[in-house]
């Protein structure tokens, strides 16, 4: 058995990264490092997970993550998380939570509104 059989969602994630000093708020990722979105499905914390592949020196990250059953490829920026294009059209905020017609006025949809962390993970496969 091993110590991620128990890691089946977000939160599972989230909780060993905790218990070895993995989560980073502040922190630039690195390739290969996770992603962490709260509330991107209801109020759920770390309803989404992405995979870095990359990150510009403006601070996008771009992410691979699974939405609505589809393999999808995101973005985010941290440093302006309300927008979704910069001034020449370049990605900065995917829109990763999708609306059904029910969520509130102030609901926050993209990606730079939802980030909640970054998981290192060199630091969470340490043992």
């Amino acid at each position: 058995p091993s110590q991620f059989d128990d890691v089946r969602d977000g939160t599972a994630v989230v909780a060993l990264a905790n218990a070895r000093d993995a989560v980073a708020q502040a922190e630039l990722p690195l390739m290969g490092d996770l992603v962490i979105f709260d509330r991107v499905g209801g109020a759920e914390p770390a309803s989404l997970v992405g995979v870095v592949v990359s990150c510009d020196t403006d601070g996008t990250v771009e992410f691979v993550y699974l939405g609505r059953g589809v393999v999808r490829r995101g973005f985010v920026n941290r440093n302006r998380p309300t927008r979704a294009r910069d001034e020449n059209g370049r990605a900065l905020n995917t829109f990763v939570r999708h609306s059904d017609g029910r969520d509130g006025r102030d609901t926050q949809y993209l990606a730079g509104e939802l980030f909640a962390s970054v998981v290192h993970l060199d630091r969470l496969l340490d043992e």
